[in-house]
This record gives structure tokens, C-alpha cells and sequence, in this order.
């Protein structure tokens, strides 16, 4: 069973996006367990693309359905199984392939004679941002009555009770959430947020992935119909300010955190986690493919306020909640946070200032669109004029190396590798802070694409 684990390859439909020809290229990528090696089959060119070769950036566990890999600076995006045997071993691991919709194949010996078909839920290949609705504090408009939805804490508006009914009776055959014990969707209340990087860390060193993150604020209907099953606690402190939602999956992932929530009510601080596989999805739906719940835009002054984005390499190997926490116990505070992909165009946009300056540019560029990544706006709770000097050095030198000899307990000196894969990118002066803020949650946003 091992040496047939370990021989085992997989195959999969992968897009990508050839700017310069205005053409979308399809491919079949094949991935070798065995020796971790991949190599690619042009699909209209019925040709071979790419010989049997490693590719470092790209791991087993980032092969789902949607998911943006980089392979040798190129930026693809898989869209369907190969075969039956990948979507067999794949299809119950997928983030994005719904019940009701699954994939279908044809069965032929030769690559070159593949037939792309597309499941109903049909991934975007752009990154997890935030949709336009969140850029623009402006009620948004129920599509059935033309009222304004009251985001606020005030009585209920007609268009929220309705948004909220609509949730509670009835799921769109489009929405890609497995209803399934490996799937759960977790919230962090404002009151619980100084756990947020314990939280992280523990979901990861029980086996979880988070495969989704966001920050929200809820008024208290909205969390009441969250929370259908009678969960009044949850639903009230829900209510009381900004709070982190994430999707995380993995091997029983809903008793998982389950166990994880009760350790932390021991503590006396609150999470949630739902009952049943069915709320889970309902809460999916809600908190992350919702109009009327559009994620948290950045509330602090930028000049009261700094950015931090985690890097892919350290999301990808559990780092997260580790870098998280060392940030709030450095006296920091998330106010804002969303994961998210960088297509290339938003990472060279984003690194643009260091062109020419520093030697890592190209490589910082490629890095980052390598997989996802966590932007955060942190603010020192001490004084939060000083939140960008006092972050940078928290975070160290950008040489680990360097981090580890002149700045011992820095987030570069404790998670990162190199120079490239130094673990995160903070704002270096005051005066980028509302310019990377802003490209980061509200400029890298336009080319997002929903994971629903």
C-alpha cells in the first residue's frame, strides 16, 4: 500500500492566462508522488510542454480544485481532474467542488485527446480579496426590494430581515462548501481576539489547514440568524464588534475545533464552532459568500496603523497563528485581516518600490504569488503613531541571517528561511503605510474572485 501511495501520480487541467497573446492556455499538469516532479502536456498544441522535473513551490497539499500554483514564474490555475483516480483521491479534499456538481471526465488514454470539462461551480482563477462592495462604505441594495441594507446595530431594515431569511431557508446550487465532517467554518469574536494566533496555531498543530480568512462585523440579527440552532451566546458576542471568520479543513476538522473551542471556554474566552456538518454550511454561505456581509475594510487611520503581509512559504508551512501571536504579544492588535492570492501584476505592483533598489525584488514578486497569503493592519496598542516603526522592528532585519544576530526574537529571525523567504513584508516608512493599506485591501481587490 505505501509503494503504491508513493508511485502514485496525479493529473489535473490547469489555465493560464497568456497576456501578451490575449490567450488562455489550457494544460494537463501531472504530479509524481513518488519524487514530488511534475510535467505538463500542451492540450491544443497536443504536444508535450514541460519534461518530468521538480518544482519546489508547488507541494501535494495545493493541488485542489481553484487553487493558483506557480510553476517556473507562470501563474496557473487548476480547473478539473485529469482523470477519475485524481478526482477519486482529490474530489473530498476540494475546497471548491459542491456536492450537488461534481466533475466530470473523459476517459481517454492519450493527453492529447482530453475533452476540458468544466464542474457547474467553476473556480475563478484570481486571488481571495475583497469584493467591490466592501471598498465603498455605501448600503447595499436587496436585489428582490431595492431597500438599503442597515449594516448598522440599529432596528432591523426590511432588506436585512430579508437577507437573513434568505440564508437561514435556502442555499444557491452554485455555493462550493462540502457538507462534511472534514469541513468547519470557525468565528473569533472581538472579545476572544488576542487568542486569534493561539487559535491559528492550534487548528494547525491538530491537522487543519485554513483555507479561508476574513474579518467581518455582524449586527446583532445577522448574528442571531448565524446561529439558527439556539446558540444565543455565540450569537451575542458575535455581535459585539469586528470578528475573524475562517474556513478550516482537515481529518475531522469539525470535532477538531470543536475540542479547540472547549479549551478555550475554560479560559472563559469565547469561539464558535457549529453542531452540525449543515450549519457549517449555512455559516460558509453567509460569512464569506454574502452581499450583505461584505468583509471588514480598514478602519484605523493608515497613519495610526501599519501593514504586515505573511508570506506563502509561511502560511503554507503552519506559521501563521505562530506569527500572529508573536505580533499581538509584541503589543500589537489586528483590526483588519483577509487572506488572499496575488496574481503577478498585484505583486509587482505591491513590491514596485524596491525595483532596482534591492537584489530580492524578482524574487519577492515570484514568492508572493506562489500561494496565498495573510494581509494584516496592526495597530501598537502604546501609541499608534509609532505602529510602523515599531513593527518593523518587531519583524527584524530582512536577512534571517542578519535578524538572527542583531535582532534575536524578531519574526524574520524566528520564521524565516532566507532572504526571499524572510516570512513577511511590513510597510518599511509612515509614509507607504496608506499606500500599501490601500493596495492590499482595496486596489488588489478590483481582480479578485470570490472562492464561492
Amino acid at each position: 500500500m505505501v509503494g503504491a501511495q508513493s508511485d502514485a501520480r496525479y493529473t489535473f487541467m490547469t489555465e493560464w492566462n497568456d497576456k501578451a497573446a490575449s490567450v488562455i492556455r489550457t494544460y494537463q499538469l501531472t504530479y509524481h508522488a513518488a519524487d514530488d516532479t511534475i510535467e505538463m502536456f500542451d492540450i491544443k498544441n497536443r504536444r508535450p510542454f514541460l519534461k518530468r522535473t521538480e518544482c519546489p513551490s508547488i507541494k501535494l497539499s495545493d493541488l485542489t480544485l481553484g487553487a493558483a500554483i506557480t510553476i517556473f514564474s507562470r501563474q496557473h490555475t487548476i480547473k478539473d481532474y485529469g482523470d477519475a483516480c485524481t478526482a477519486k483521491r482529490f474530489a473530498a479534499k476540494s475546497e471548491t467542488c459542491a456536492e450537488q456538481h461534481p466533475a466530470s471526465f473523459s476517459h481517454h488514454s492519450q493527453p492529447a485527446t482530453h475533452s476540458l470539462q468544466h464542474t457547474a461551480c467553476n473556480p475563478q482563477p484570481a486571488i481571495h480579496s475583497l469584493p467591490p462592495a466592501a471598498h465603498h462604505p455605501q448600503p447595499a441594495d436587496d436585489s428582490s426590494t431595492g431597500h438599503p441594507t442597515d449594516r448598522s446595530h440599529g432596528p432591523t431594515s426590511h432588506a436585512e430581515s430579508h437577507s437573513c431569511d434568505a440564508f437561514s431557508h435556502s442555499m444557491p446550487n452554485s455555493y462550493c462548501f462540502p457538507r462534511s465532517p472534514d469541513r468547519t467554518v470557525a468565528c473569533i469574536p472581538s472579545n476572544s481576539m488576542h487568542l486569534l494566533g493561539k487559535l491559528i496555531d492550534g487548528a494547525s498543530s491538530a491537522g487543519l489547514k485554513v483555507t479561508e480568512m476574513r474579518m467581518l462585523q455582524l449586527s446583532p440579527v445577522q448574528s442571531a440568524a448565524l446561529f439558527p440552532d439556539g446558540s444565543g451566546s455565540d450569537a451575542a458576542a458575535c455581535s459585539q464588534g469586528p470578528l475573524v471568520a475562517m474556513k478550516l479543513a482537515g481529518e475531522d476538522a469539525a470535532a477538531r475545533w470543536r475540542q479547540l473551542k472547549g479549551e478555550a471556554a475554560e479560559t472563559g474566552d469565547k469561539v464558535t464552532a457549529p453542531t452540525e456538518d449543515l450549519h457549517a454550511h449555512m455559516q460558509a454561505q453567509f460569512l464569506f459568500c454574502s452581499k450583505s456581509c461584505p468583509p471588514l475594510r480598514p478602519q484605523q487611520p493608515a497613519a495610526q496603523s501599519s501593514l504586515l503581509l505573511v508570506r506563502p512559504h509561511a502560511v503554507r508551512d503552519g506559521k501563521l497563528g505562530q506569527i500572529v501571536d508573536h505580533l499581538i504579544q509584541g503589543g500589537f492588535e489586528v483590526v483588519c485581516c483577509q487572506m488572499l492570492r496575488l496574481t503577478l501584476s498585484n505583486s509587482e505592483s505591491l513590491f514596485e518600490v524596491y525595483k532596482g533598489v534591492l537584489p530580492e525584488h524578482s524574487s519577492w514578486v515570484e514568492e508572493a504569488i506562489c500561494g496565498t497569503c495573510v494581509a494584516l493592519q496592526l495597530v501598537f496598542k502604546k501609541d499608534p503613531e509609532a505602529s510602523v516603526v515599531t513593527l518593523r522592528e518587531l519583524c527584524g532585519a530582512r536577512d534571517p541571517e542578519v535578524a538572527s544576530c542583531l535582532h534575536k526574537g524578531s519574526v524574520r529571525a524566528l520564521f524565516g528561511e532566507t532572504k526571499t523567504k524572510n516570512a513577511v513584508h511590513c510597510t518599511d516608512v509612515p509614509q507607504d503605510a496608506q499606500l500599501e493599506i490601500d493596495k492590499v485591501f482595496s486596489m488588489l481587490g478590483d481582480g479578485a474572485a470570490s472562492a464561492c
